[in-house]
């Protein structure tokens, strides 16, 4: 009886160790924000620019659990591997990687973007954006002024 059961322990983490649980696939893509710069005028929103978000934590939340994670490049390239199959949220984070500088809300909250997300999807672009529609702010596309603070206190 003994055998069998250390018999099944040897072979289940043989199994672990040779990758044998579900299979994962790649997920890559570039984070971006738009920054407006200042004039002595105010702001210039004819001359918005694109930068990475360097640096920044990227995390794939499966429910209310971080099923992986990891940093965006200088470039604000990330790569990362999910589950097979799967269709997660995927989320770069207004802070580093060792979580030394973050932007958060007022309720303690650290701002980032968001986005389903497929296992195996390639060339993924998520933008944090002005939200200037010309004539006034959308509230819900305002998401790149966290991004241009973590850029300038990192």
């Amino acid at each position: 009886m003994h055998h069998r059961i250390g018999l099944a322990c040897v072979c289940l983490l043989a199994c672990l160790a040779a990758g044998c649980g579900p299979k994962k696939e790649m997920v890559t893509g570039i984070a971006t924000y738009e920054r407006v710069p200042v004039t002595d005028h105010g702001l210039d929103y004819a001359a918005v620019q694109t930068l990475p978000i360097a640096g920044a934590r990227v995390v794939v939340m499966q429910g209310d659990q971080i099923a992986a994670e990891t940093v965006t490049g200088q470039d604000g390239s990330f790569s990362l591997k999910i589950a097979d199959g799967a269709t997660m949220r995927l989320g770069v984070l207004a802070e580093d990687g060792s979580r030394s500088v973050q932007v958060v809300d007022g309720g303690g909250a650290v701002w980032g973007v968001y986005r389903d997300v497929q296992a195996g999807a390639k060339g993924l672009m998520l933008r944090a954006t002005t939200g200037w529609t010309g004539t006034a702010y959308d509230p819900v596309k305002r998401t790149s002024g966290p991004f241009a603070i973590y850029a300038t206190l990192r």
